[in-house]
């Protein structure tokens, strides 16, 4: 209720989930990741948005995080700093081994892999080749290609991550980047300050289409349906737990992958165009984001407004000084992919 005495005193309380299956999940949470999500958010986020709203920030009100997105916090941006930092964080303290992989030589620990590292890279290769192809041929440039590519693997790296420190849990619904309201963030540098309605174009619509939904979509809906991009590393967590041999489980999600897009593709065509799907209005279905995801709107509003650099920073240190303590001192109470969560 807005016109409530407790939300008009204090009205970060609309930034709190009521949610059912939220309270679910939370069972279902690493004791550690949950505190530093409850601990983070009143502390870190729920307080001083509260100081931030009687200095006489957010006029519009602060119901809901996603209100919160302007001045001085910008809490979505800091949002995608964090993911981000979690990401350098796993590559800081890899590097070495990362750059190992990339040697095209064979050794004798690919053996035991899923995949030997040469054999691995040039799959890599080939697959964005084949998706640059993809995408260029739906009408976007091969620079806004290779972005797609780019903030896929961001985005997919943010949400394994997650999944390593707490879990699948982790990545139910509270996901990571994985939302319209974020993916701009990537684009407002490369499409530039100066876009209007005349200028936007087949390809701009295009191009954001592909880096939203439907990069979005192979983590699953909302993540509650697990897309591939979580499926495929639980596959090779039950080769581990089994001790299978990881080789035989690429060869499974190979198959699998053929075999699904072989009958699902051409399936679902013909029941698009067979019961009515393709023929409705808009010719499609579930499409309210088609207005979201390529507005200008959301290109230099989401997740906040420029000046944009000095909150991402913020928000990828918060979460790497994080995991540096948490994994320099045992008694650290907070973790990064809780802290980031908390923000979500």
């Amino acid at each position: 209720d807005t016109i409530s005495p407790i939300n008009n005193l204090i009205p970060v309380w609309w930034a709190m989930s009521l949610n059912p299956m939220h309270f679910a999940l939370f069972y279902l949470f690493p004791v550690k990741t949950l505190f530093s999500i409850w601990f983070f958010d009143v502390f870190g986020i729920k307080l001083p948005s509260q100081v931030a709203y009687w200095l006489g920030y957010f006029p519009a009100g602060v119901r809901g995080v996603g209100a919160m997105n302007g001045p001085p916090f910008k809490w979505g941006i800091i949002e995608v700093g964090m993911f981000l930092g979690i990401v350098f964080i796993w590559f800081g303290l890899n590097a070495k081994w990362f750059a190992s992989t990339i040697r095209l030589k064979r050794t004798p620990e690919d053996s035991k892999r899923a995949l030997p590292n040469p054999v691995a890279w040039i799959l890599i290769a080939i697959s964005a080749i084949v998706l640059i192809a993809m995408i260029t041929s739906a009408g976007s440039l091969v620079t806004s290609a290779i972005l797609v590519i780019i903030v896929m693997t961001l985005t997919y790296l943010g949400g394994i991550r997650v999944f390593g420190y707490c879990g699948v849990v982790g990545t139910a619904w509270m996901f990571p980047n994985d939302h319209w309201m974020e993916y701009p963030v990537f684009w407002r540098w490369y499409y530039g300050p100066n876009m209007t309605l005349q200028t936007v174009n087949y390809e701009y619509v295009t191009s954001m289409m592909l880096t939203n939904r439907f990069t979005g979509e192979l983590m699953g809906e909302n993540n509650t349906q697990f897309g591939m991009a979580l499926q495929i590393p639980m596959c090779y967590k039950v080769a581990f737990d089994t001790k299978t041999h990881p080789m035989d489980i690429t060869k499974v999600i190979l198959v699998a992958a053929v075999i699904s897009a072989v009958i699902g593709f051409p399936t679902a065509l013909w029941f698009d165009y067979t019961f009515g799907t393709a023929r409705t209005p808009m010719g499609m279905y579930d499409a309210w984001w088609i207005w979201s995801f390529p507005t200008l709107n959301a290109l230099y509003g989401e997740p906040g407004p420029d000046p944009i650099i000095g909150h991402l920073v913020a928000g990828a240190l918060i979460t790497i000084v994080f995991g540096f303590l948490n994994m320099r001192f045992i008694w650290w109470p907070l973790e990064p992919a809780g802290v980031a969560l908390s923000v979500n």
